[in-house]
């Protein structure tokens, strides 16, 4: 188990190892590369499927194709128009609802798990060191800037050659069966029993560090999800800053305060988020023991 997988690589090489292997995070995007990375797919069915959606796409592509999670949302409209030109936002709507048509139909997991592989792609040409689908550069570093106010990248063309170079990875590195990823909390695994986890390995986010949500909502913007649902994930992942939700609980995380240092030095706002990221680890940590087996190991790097 990794209960905090990122981008899977955890997971990964445990089921090269040939193990079974689960990967939780509360990270949508985090969670769709984790899927990409483990999941077996024929490349012939996600060039099949690629081309499917790119028909549906320039379909509407000379249309602002409606999208209710943006449209409909003040909030995500406004992020949207501020970091995207109109352009690129055009085709980006295209693509965005074609893969939401293609997410709702009765499709194959097979196929699915192709247009996965899509949406992965797509993220790549958003969530960028340089500006390329976005009106920012450092999207990657989630420290997104915006460079400049009107751009020629061609989206289209950004989206064909990023689905090359992804399709290469996997063909180069085909996954191994055997792994199992979900969109979930550290802090409660509630899909896994008591005592059934032999090894757990994991990098838990440390407080105050990288905000990998920050950058990777330029992304999930087109993927189906609004402001208001990143901003909750985002509050509420470790390592947040932000003071605990109930302070002044259990004499245990007194304990993990005091192993840190004289933390009283700080400012009241630091000494806060301390409180919650002990308070964080210290549930983690327990649903880490609760599943683990008798004799099972837990690495935190």
């Amino acid at each position: 188990l990794d209960p905090m997988a990122g981008s899977g690589t955890v997971v990964r090489q445990a089921t090269n190892l040939g193990h079974h292997a689960i990967g939780y995070d509360m990270d949508p995007l985090a969670v769709l590369m984790s899927r990409v990375w483990t999941t077996p797919v024929d490349d012939l069915l996600i060039s099949g499927v690629y081309e499917s959606i790119l028909r549906e796409s320039k379909r509407t592509a000379d249309q602002d194709r409606y999208l209710p999670w943006i449209d409909d949302d003040p909030e995500t409209s406004e992020f949207v128009n501020y970091w995207f030109g109109q352009k690129q936002q055009r085709a980006l709507r295209s693509i965005a609802g074609a893969l939401e048509d293609f997410k709702i139909r009765k499709y194959s997991k097979a196929k699915h798990a192709a247009a996965d592989v899509v949406r992965v792609a797509l993220s790549r040409i958003v969530v960028t060191k340089e500006q390329c689908a976005s009106l920012a550069r450092d999207t990657s570093h989630s420290r997104p800037h915006k460079v400049v106010q009107v751009s020629d990248y061609d989206v289209w063309d950004g989206l064909e050659k990023s689905l090359k170079q992804v399709r290469r990875r996997i063909h180069e590195n085909p996954p191994s069966q055997g792994a199992h990823i979900h969109l979930g909390d550290a802090r409660s695994l509630n899909r896994i029993n008591n005592e059934t986890i032999d090894a757990v390995i994991t990098s838990p986010p440390y407080l105050n560090a990288i905000d990998y949500m920050r950058g990777h909502r330029m992304s999930l913007v087109w993927l189906g999800y609004r402001m208001s649902e990143l901003r909750s994930i985002r509050s509420s992942a470790i390592g947040a800053e932000r003071a605990p939700d109930f302070p002044g609980a259990m004499q245990a995380f007194e304990e993990i305060r005091n192993a840190m240092g004289n933390i009283e030095a700080l400012p009241k706002r630091y000494g806060s988020m301390i409180e919650r990221y002990s308070e964080d680890i210290y549930r983690m940590v327990s649903e880490v023991a609760r599943v683990l087996t008798s004799g099972g190991a837990g690495t935190f790097v």
